[in-house]
């Protein structure tokens, strides 16, 4: 009886986990993504030329950790880092998705800028962690002309480990195969493989490689990478910068050559079970990519697609972005991430309000830098009450401390992921699983993730705000939807154009444009989700009904089986009696065995 009853449980049940009851990820990492630091921003510049020091002298008052239109100061970079350190500063590694030079025409960023750029960002993340792996990767802004990377072997690779300060963040088996074309293995810890690869080489501008059917020989290493670690028994974590498919905030043209983005998918797929998620930048926005066989619709992998250090996107901005993942080394899945972000409208408005009268520093020199962090360091570390008029006392989205230094490295308690600071106005905008409402960031749970974007409109407004790090500078109607569901769901150029030929659902909420989301952001998914909680963490609907119609089926049965027993019981000639004295707890034996 009691057997059954476990059995009914286990198959009607199995997939009605809450997320509060997953245990805390064994491992953690730290994805760092389109940096962008541009050294001529200033704080006195034109938000029209990338903040940069207007030719008349006659700029604005920018703000002093980035604006929307701009590209990132060095205060960004540096805050940006340290609320990583103050966060997890022991993470099993660091993947860092490429992009550190601005996206400026005056001066174009030469090879010196570009090595330059990548061997300070590389020093500081090396003072930082201390103990942890980075493994970088190569952006499309990394190479100068930007853009441009040879299809063959070359030399311009060997100088990106002497020039650009990599030499020793890898090994030397990852420094042979990275001076051949950019793309290199490595194994943070036993039973995970990073493929770090240099998806650059399909990109569409990249007229270099566009008539070569596999760009430096990538795709064949990739397989030959896949294969060892499918006879070895090793989770794959793909990292690159450019993702395949499309951009969901323009679908006007797919990211690869579709040679390449076909190869790309098809290959991935075949490896599926290998493979414990994607990790990619380049869009500077929040999304994710559902891998699918054109077969029967089957998610091989998911694809998670950071947003960006630098607030600077196209025709808008993004707020400042860093994310920590949460995984399982011999998981096939991420278990759980947390998004940060720093409003930038928050701290800009109190700190012009603080600098109003201050003399306005140029940022051209760079003699400045060391000042400017020392300015950056000594704020950060004034005390609580004079910051705190900043704090919105309501905000239930909790601020990082900075000034503890004496939290046990590598703590995975919950709470340190939000804790009050009085330093720069990061904050966690979402923990993953409370947002999707799923116990995990598994293949069918993202899929589940998915359908309900599609018809859930409060939900999936949520998701556009978070989109660009809570900052909404326009409104989503349903060609916005249709694109971004299309994006996200369909990688293949011919499957992208027959979706967005089709209807996805009703017009979304509109959002008021260049406004923050709310801080209560969280509470107010919580209140969307509670009537969605068993719908959403069903895979599949036909699961879901053979799931209830399982559940009811095993129902009946237990009564009756506890019916029968019962007459059983009370019968004069049965085996058994209650015992009287003690009749809610034991039975005993009148003679023989049971049966």
């Amino acid at each position: 009886m009691i057997l059954l009853w476990t059995l009914c449980l286990t198959l009607g049940g199995q997939i009605m986990a809450r997320p509060e009851q997953m245990a805390e990820p064994k491992g953690l990492f730290w994805q760092l993504t389109d940096v962008h630091w541009d050294r001529e921003y200033s704080s006195n510049g034109d938000p029209k030329k990338m903040c940069h020091r207007a030719s008349d002298g006659l700029g604005v008052e920018t703000g002093k950790f980035g604006t929307y239109s701009c590209d990132s100061p060095w205060e960004l970079v540096e805050a940006s880092i340290a609320a990583m350190t103050e966060q997890e500063s022991d993470p099993d590694f660091i993947v860092w998705t490429g992009d550190n030079s601005p996206h400026v025409k005056d001066p174009i960023p030469d090879w010196d800028y570009v090595f330059s750029s990548l061997k300070k960002v590389t020093d500081l993340l090396r003072d930082q962690f201390p103990r942890s792996q980075i493994i970088p990767v190569l952006g499309n802004h990394d190479v100068y002309p930007e853009d441009f990377y040879p299809g063959k072997t070359g030399g311009i690779y060997e100088a990106y480990l002497k020039e650009g300060g990599w030499e020793d963040l890898l090994s030397n088996r990852a420094k042979g195969s990275f001076g051949a074309c950019g793309f290199y293995s490595t194994m943070p810890n036993k039973g995970l493989k990073v493929l770090v690869l240099n998806t650059n080489l399909y990109n569409v501008p990249d007229n270099l490689t566009s008539n070569i059917e596999d760009p430096c020989g990538q795709f064949t290493w990739m397989e030959r990478e896949l294969k060892k670690a499918e006879r070895a028994g090793t989770k794959v974590l793909v990292a690159a910068h450019i993702p395949p498919g499309y951009f969901e905030r323009f679908v006007v043209s797919p990211f690869y050559n579709e040679i390449h983005n076909k190869k790309y998918i098809n290959l991935l797929n075949d490896y599926g079970d290998v493979i414990l998620a994607h990790v990619y930048g380049h869009t500077h926005t929040d999304s994710f990519r559902l891998f699918r066989t054109d077969e029967n619709d089957e998610v091989k992998s998911i694809a998670f697609i950071a947003p960006s250090v630098t607030p600077w996107l196209h025709s808008g901005g993004v707020n400042p972005s860093i994310r920590l993942y949460g995984y399982e080394p011999y998981e096939s899945h991420i278990t759980d991430f947390w998004q940060y972000f720093l409003n930038l409208t928050e701290i800009n408005e109190h700190l012009n309000t603080q600098v109003s009268t201050q003399k306005i520093i140029p940022e051209t020199d760079e003699n400045l830098l060391a000042e400017k962090s020392r300015m950056y360091r000594s704020w950060a570390s004034r005390p609580i009450q004079e910051i705190e008029p900043y704090l919105d006392s309501s905000n239930e989205l909790e601020v990082l401390d900075y000034r503890n230094k004496e939290k046990k490295a590598g703590d995975l308690k919950a709470h340190k992921r939000s804790r009050r600071s009085e330093g720069p106005g990061w904050k966690l905008l979402y923990r993953a699983t409370d947002f999707y409402n799923v116990p995990s960031l598994k293949n069918e749970y993202m899929h589940s993730v998915y359908k309900r974007l599609k018809t859930d409109e409060d939900f999936f407004g949520q998701f556009y705000g978070y989109n660009t790090g809570g900052y909404v500078f326009e409104t989503c109607d349903s060609k916005c939807k249709r694109e971004h569901i299309c994006a996200m769901g369909h990688l293949h150029n011919r499957d992208m154009e027959a979706c967005l030929n089709q209807s996805i659902s009703t017009e979304v909420s509109n959002y008021n444009i260049g406004k923050s989301l709310p801080s209560n952001a969280t509470e107010v998914v919580s209140e969307n989700q509670g009537s969605d909680i068993v719908k959403l963490l069903t895979v599949e609907q036909s699961t879901n009904k053979n799931t209830h119609v399982i559940t009811v089926v095993c129902s009946i049965v237990f009564v009756f089986c506890a019916a029968l027993i019962a007459l059983f019981m009370i019968h004069p000639r049965n085996k058994y009696r209650v015992l009287r004295s003690n009749w809610r707890h034991s039975y005993e034996p009148i003679e023989g065995n049971v049966l």
